[in-house]
């Protein structure tokens, strides 16, 4: 499928490797949550993290779930592709992870959303655009 900039995205369907794969038990933030969070908050900035689920890697053992074939030749992901059902779970948790200390950040899957009751001084935003 082509996208707005002119790349290529690879799209496969993962029905098979979906129905073999365990699910992964990682809860995504409710909207209430973000509401309560977002409360007093005047200013907002949004990162969207592009190809986002190409920066987690699949194991080596787990590729050949992940294999198509395009021209008689079989490819297999290296990193996660878009369709696996536990996609959204496992980049959920390394987001998680990964900005936990940042008070005034909210994320779902790929996208950051930075709060504060002023614009001028994010340092926190600051702090993540930089990173």
């Amino acid at each position: 499928v082509s996208k707005k900039d002119g790349r290529v995205r690879v799209c496969v369907d993962c029905t098979p490797a979906n129905e073999v794969t365990k699910d992964f038990d990682w809860h995504l933030p409710r909207l209430q949550d973000v509401r309560y969070r977002t409360q007093g908050k005047s200013w907002f900035a949004r990162i969207d993290l592009e190809d986002a689920f190409f920066r987690i890697g699949v194991p080596a053992r787990s590729r050949q779930l992940t294999a198509f074939t395009v021209g008689g030749q079989t490819y297999k992901f290296r990193r996660m592709p878009l369709g696996l059902k536990t996609a959204p779970a496992v980049f959920q948790r390394f987001m998680d992870h990964g900005l936990s200390e940042f008070a005034d950040a909210i994320w779902y899957i790929d996208d950051i959303l930075i709060t504060a009751t002023s614009g001028q001084n994010s340092a926190e935003g600051n702090a993540l655009h930089s990173e």
